[in-house]
């Protein structure tokens, strides 16, 4: 690898390890008490404040209980690669004004199960799976931070890999492992 992309990656996995260190602390990086920016600590209450507002502790379990009770995943429960709020039309966010009341919850959700990439739309409000496209083609999710650190941690602990780089005269100190994210990234890529 040559010293400028060894370089980029160092710079990328430290900021990956600050954001993840910070992040399990539950320290709030965006957020200060003077710029009037949202508090994460707030995705505990119950309701949804405007629109645009994350999907909440409550909302991720009611989601949670929705997918259970979902006929493909009744029996097994499937793994999660994102989860996020379905936005709804910029129209409705533009004209919602404090005290009208929200434009339907949606949650967009990345599941994997069997072999099988599931892109589902949770409707909260009704309480039901509205849409599931399933790719049956090539590819799965792109790889999550989560997933490509482990990934890195199983290809230092073989001991194979270890002799190859030791019988090349690399020092480990030298060396940095990566990989790219290869993913399905929908029906149109």
């Amino acid at each position: 690898m040559e010293k400028p992309y060894r370089i980029q990656f160092l710079i990328i996995i430290i900021s990956i390890a600050v954001f993840t260190c910070a992040y399990s602390r539950n320290t709030n990086l965006r957020s200060s008490s003077n710029t009037g920016v949202h508090n994460s600590n707030d995705h505990f209450t119950d309701t949804p404040l405007y629109p645009l507002y994350p999907l909440t502790v409550p909302e991720i379990k009611k989601i949670r209980s929705i997918l259970s009770a979902y006929e493909p995943f009744s029996s097994s429960f499937p793994s999660i690669n994102t989860l996020s709020l379905d936005e709804p039309d910029k129209s409705q966010v533009v004209s919602w004004k404090t005290g009208d009341p929200l434009p339907p919850r949606r949650a967009s959700v990345l599941a994997v199960l069997d072999g099988q990439t599931h892109v589902l739309t949770v409707d909260l409000n009704l309480g039901v799976v509205t849409a599931d496209f399933v790719n049956v083609g090539s590819g799965y999710p792109m790889l999550t931070t989560e997933d490509q650190l482990t990934a890195s941690l199983v290809l230092y602990s073989d001991l194979e890999f270890n002799k190859s780089i030791l019988a090349r005269g690399v020092d480990f100190n030298d060396l940095v492992c990566g990989s790219t994210s290869p993913g399905w990234f929908g029906p149109d890529e």
